[in-house]
């Protein structure tokens, strides 16, 4: 079984030759690698709140993230001097709030289409207009509004060391995470225990592949 962990990562789905190369050059070259690529902290996105609490929150000085769901009013690219941002106006039951991106452009403008449902998390700002503000969050597209099918929002999320390595091949904190999510999924049930058994039950240890994928 540990055979299938020598797999260059390249095979793992949204990798490739050419990333592969990058993700060798930080000590990444098997899928084993990858399972051991471990997060260095967790963002807590378990706070769902709704646009009229956003604002409450922000006024009683909360500075952590929170996790709100709603459906695209419209979006536009706006453009300023030699610089652009596309925002993303939503709502929910209480309210509307506003998402900007500046960098990535295309790839947002394509993702968001008017009357989609998406979970947004991020820290919240209140704008001097009064409008709630999300700069560069993470999202989730969502099927309905009732709908808890999270993977970047709306639970504790993994944060992964991001090297300039990566970087350089275009693979991002959602990019990461869905790579890793992807090799977790295949291979961590593959691994198997250096313990020995006495061990983890003498001390109601977990195995290796159900402390990994619980990484």
């Amino acid at each position: 079984m540990e055979d299938n962990l020598k797999t260059s990562v390249q095979y793992i789905k949204s990798v490739g030759p050419s990333r592969a190369e990058s993700f060798a050059e930080i000590g990444i070259k098997n899928v084993r690698d990858l399972l051991f690529y471990f997060p260095t902290r967790y963002l807590d996105r378990t706070t769902l709140v709704s646009s009229l609490q956003v604002l409450e929150y922000v006024r009683n000085g909360y500075e952590g993230e929170v996790t709100i769901i709603g459906e695209v009013i419209n979006s536009e690219v706006i453009r300023y001097g030699k610089k652009q941002l596309f925002k993303v106006k939503m709502k929910d039951k209480t309210g509307i709030f506003e998402c900007v991106w500046f960098q990535g452009i295309k790839y947002f403008k394509n993702n968001f289409k008017d009357a989609e449902v998406f979970a947004i998390s991020a820290k919240p700002i209140v704008t001097r207009y009064g409008h709630i503000q999300f700069v560069h969050p993470d999202f989730d597209k969502l099927a309905t509004k009732e709908s808890t099918d999270f993977f970047n929002t709306g639970k504790i999320i993994p944060f992964y060391r991001l090297p300039k390595e990566l970087k350089s091949k275009n693979i991002g904190d959602f990019s990461l995470r869905k790579i890793i999510h992807a090799a977790v999924e295949n291979f961590a049930d593959k691994l198997e225990e250096t313990l020995p058994n006495e061990i983890i039950e003498k001390y109601n240890l977990p195995e290796i592949k159900t402390a990994v994928k619980n990484m």
